[in-house]
């Protein structure tokens, strides 16, 4: 189910990126603020089909990341170099004591 999920985040998450590089500006940006152009920053515009799309894509990207943080907080993975550590603290051998050399005779 994760991966499922996962996987319509990312799809999302592309689609949302399209959807925004695809709109059209809307003016001269902020020439149109201070009175430059016809529409400013606090008129109100009709929103078209590409602004409700990227609302729609905006509400799953937020469900989407909302889901996935809730569940990995509840599942706790860990990752392969944590399960490698693991595994070698369970199967490295003892080591047997270390002898005492003899010190070499002096002639």
């Amino acid at each position: 189910m994760i991966t499922l999920i996962t996987i319509v985040h990312v799809l999302v998450c592309f689609g949302l990126i399209a959807v925004v590089l695809l709109q059209v500006g809307k003016g001269a940006g902020l020439a149109n603020i201070f009175g430059g152009g016809s529409s400013g920053l606090f008129t109100p515009s009709s929103g078209g089909f590409m602004a409700k799309f990227t609302a729609v894509l905006a509400v799953m990207f937020l469900i989407t990341s909302l889901y996935l943080s809730l569940v990995t907080k509840t599942v706790r993975t860990s990752s392969t170099i944590e399960k490698v550590l693991n595994q070698q603290e369970t199967t490295v051998p003892q080591e047997a004591p270390a002898q005492e050399i003899p010190a070499p005779a002096k002639e």
